[in-house]
């Protein structure tokens, strides 16, 4: 066996064995397959300043550190504020947090997926028979 060749398979055979390493965790992950859907969230003001560049039309309200043991909880890149100091947090895996702003009252959080992420029941156009989007 050449020298070229016998690098070639060592090179494979330790690819296959981190690949074998992996493998689990990207499956198995944390959540020992259970789902953790309690309404449970914690909040802990953390002290930002306003930086000195920030243009005046804007006005830093807060910045929260948020938890949650919910499975659900995480990944939020976008925010949107409602009327009563309600929140709505989107996450890029088609979870939606609907919370009050921190400091403004106790109503419980509210974890739920997206329509977006959820198969629906629609009627096709063209055959008039329920099909699965």
């Amino acid at each position: 066996m050449t020298g070229a060749r016998r690098g070639r398979i060592r090179r494979l055979f330790t690819l296959t064995l981190l690949c074998l390493l992996l493998a689990p965790r990207t499956w198995l992950r944390e959540t020992n397959g259970e789902l953790d859907l309690r309404n449970i969230l914690s909040h802990r003001r953390l002290n930002v300043p306003e930086p000195s560049d920030w243009p005046e039309s804007l006005r830093l309200g807060g910045v929260w550190e948020l938890e949650s043991p919910n499975t659900h909880f995480g990944g939020y890149s976008a925010l949107l504020a409602l009327p009563g100091a309600r929140l709505v947090a989107y996450s890029d895996r088609g979870g939606v947090l609907t919370l009050t702003a921190p400091g403004e009252g106790r109503a419980k959080p509210e974890f739920r997926r997206s329509r977006a992420h959820q198969p629906s029941l629609t009627t096709s156009t063209s055959n008039r028979r329920p099909a699965i989007r």
